[in-house]
């Protein structure tokens, strides 16, 4: 059927009316994209969900991924040789389920797994903060996780200068959401020193949030933007940037990475506003949030950092990752 003229044309102006709109919006996202991660973390240049209830942010469903190309080591809770699952997912889904497994091993690629194909090895790690690895490498097909107790899964940030010297910063690690982020935290527990790991960034709520890190209407996200920043690379210790992993809209008490690591970031407050780029691995515990409050009031020097106003501590905090006592 021959189209009218107007019909024609009324389509005709319909596509270009969403041509427009569709460019209008890129345009839009990009800019806020350019805007968005300096307003509130610069890039290091610059300068891999089980979460207590104690914790500030609460981490949603749906958040899991395992360790592939690594297969964890230990004694054998479930031989997966008489236990095959569809999934990574329902492999961690039944160490949960299975009393003393602390660690899952699967292997989901049919043609390099072979016979091994949907095996699920449930396993108990001795110590679930130091992981027995077997074997690691892009020709490994198993996938591995790790699986905490409540109880289990706490790493502290110990502050080692200043006036807060001697007080420790509880983090819960998040295994299931960023498997790889956290097996580097748990190395980094293991240095007999982190010599250069420090706070070097501090800045309060301000008047822009509320004291349980909600957005205050209209008052705008910043400076100050609350969040602490610092390193974890240690002197003589090269640090391995981490790929994107978990990456949530950010809130209270979620520590994170910048580009990857090994800048991190802990923020003080809620930031819809933020790209959803950053890699969280952690979140700290609701008692220790004042902890956090009185390190963003040390005395600090107003800087610009590529062309965002920042607050750098005048005196850097030194810190050290460690496990926590009480496991």
């Amino acid at each position: 059927m021959a189209k009218r003229l107007y019909e024609g044309r009324s389509r005709w102006r319909s596509s270009l009316i969403l041509v427009i709109v569709v460019c209008t919006c890129v345009v839009a996202y990009l800019c806020i994209s350019a805007i968005l991660p300096n307003s509130a973390v610069p890039s290091s240049q610059a300068l891999e969900a089980h979460v207590a209830q104690s914790s500030v942010a609460e981490v949603g469903t749906g958040c899991f991924r395992g360790l592939e190309h690594t297969e964890f080591w230990g004694d054998a809770v479930n031989w997966g040789s008489d236990f095959l699952v569809d999934s990574s997912q329902a492999c961690s889904d039944a160490c949960k389920a299975k009393r003393k497994c602390n660690s899952w091993v699967y292997c989901g690629n049919q043609e390099r797994c072979g016979a091994n194909y949907h095996q699920c090895w449930l396993k108990r790690q001795k110590d679930p903060l130091d992981p027995e690895i077997h074997d690691s490498g892009l020709s490994n097909p198993w996938t591995s996780g790790l699986v905490f107790d409540k109880d289990i899964g706490t790493v502290e940030l110990a502050i080692d200068s200043g006036p807060m010297s001697g007080e420790v910063i509880h983090m819960k690690l998040l295994p299931e959401c960023s498997p790889q982020s956290v097996l580097r935290i748990l190395q980094l527990a293991k240095l007999t020193h982190c010599s250069g790991c420090r706070i070097y960034r501090a800045e309060g709520r301000g008047k822009m949030w509320d004291s349980n890190g909600s957005p205050i209407s209209k008052m705008g996200t910043g400076p100050p933007y609350a969040v602490l920043q610092g390193t974890l690379e240690a002197q003589h210790v090269s640090f391995k940037r981490v790929s994107k992993e978990y990456a949530p809209a950010i809130r209270r008490g979620m520590v994170g990475w910048v580009d990857g690591g090994p800048d991190f970031f802990i923020s003080l407050a809620d930031h819809p506003e933020w790209p959803r780029k950053h890699t969280v691995f952690a979140t700290v515990v609701k008692d220790d949030m004042p902890l956090l409050e009185s390190l963003a009031e040390l005395p600090t020097t107003t800087t610009t950092w590529e062309k965002v106003t920042v607050e750098v501590l005048d005196k850097p905090v030194s810190v050290k990752v460690q496990t926590a006592k009480k496991q």
